[in-house]
This record gives C-alpha cells, sequence and structure tokens, in this order.
C-alpha cells in the first residue's frame, strides 16, 4: 500500500510537470528529454524497471541534470531500493556543478534517505553544514536526528519550525 501511493504521487507530479515528446524516427538514437519521457511514460504504464532504465538512459546524454538524478532517486526510493538511490544521490553530487541550484535539495534527500534507511548520523550532521541555519530541510533534519536520539520534545520543535 506504501510504495503504491508513493508511486502515485510521483506519477501525478510527472504528468504536470511533463510533456511527452516524440521518440526519434527510424531507430536514431534517442534525447536525454526523449529518455525522460520514457521514464516517465513507463512509470504511468507501471513498468518501473522500464522507468529506472530510461532515467539512467537520460542521465548517461546528461551528467549535469539535476532534475534527472531527482526524478531517478524518486523512483528508486519508492521501489524501496534504497542502495540504488543512494548511488544514485552520490553520483548526482559528484557530476553536478557546485553552484547547481538542486544541490541543497540532493544534499537534503540523500542525508534523510541516509538516516532513514542506513541510520548514518554522520552522514547527515555533514549534511546540516550544507543548508542554510533556519531552512525547512535542515530544520527537519535536525528533528530526525533528534528524534533518533530520543530527545522527543526537542525533535518535535524542530519539526514544528520546519
Amino acid at each position: 500500500m506504501k510504495i503504491f501511493f508513493r508511486i502515485s504521487i510521483l506519477i501525478v507530479l510527472l504528468q504536470v510537470s511533463l510533456a511527452c515528446t516524440p521518440l526519434a524516427p527510424g531507430g536514431e538514437q534517442l534525447s536525454a528529454a526523449q529518455h525522460r519521457a520514457q521514464g516517465v511514460n513507463s512509470i504511468a504504464a507501471k513498468d518501473y524497471s522500464s522507468a529506472a532504465r530510461s532515467f539512467e538512459k537520460a542521465i548517461i546524454q546528461s551528467p549535469q541534470s539535476s532534475e534527472l538524478y531527482l526524478l531517478r532517486a524518486e523512483l528508486l526510493e519508492a521501489l524501496e531500493r534504497y542502495k540504488a538511490a543512494r548511488k544514485n544521490y552520490r553520483s548526482a553530487l559528484a557530476n553536478l556543478a557546485p553552484t547547481d541550484e538542486a544541490r541543497e535539495q540532493l544534499h537534503y534527500r540523500f542525508a534523510l534517505l541516509e538516516a532513514l534507511k542506513f541510520a548514518d548520523t554522520e552522514m547527515v550532521v555533514n549534511a546540516l553544514v550544507v543548508l542554510p541555519d533556519s531552512s525547512p530541510e535542515r530544520l527537519d533534519l535536525e528533528g530526525v536526528l533528534a528524534y533518533q536520539e530520543k530527545q522527543y520534545t526537542e525533535a518535535l520543535s524542530f519539526f514544528n519550525q520546519a
């Protein structure tokens, strides 16, 4: 039920944000945008493995696209393929420019995955340095850390601020 809900949300978000791109005629190599569109169409058809492959192909052609990494990571997390999502986040942070606007979001999402699925507190603490002091993402991560340390009142305070 949980995975169905997460994938349903992903489908809705992707359909709202995307317009279908036609495939290249005559067997020509597809562009990153076309692979992305195939991935979205595969999600709509509930062919999640194919969607993951399409996003991977798009990333290979456009390794500087933070959006593609985020799409793929969201799909992998929804499929509960946490190790693959972890690898995806690491690749994204290694390949994206330091000035990329999505770096903070990638750090946040990666740190949240590490905290909730791998209990890697050190990685989460390192991610906090990257996030602005009063950002909702930082406050949320601080709340997660406090909760994991059984400091429930402090965690609730952070979550309320986020």
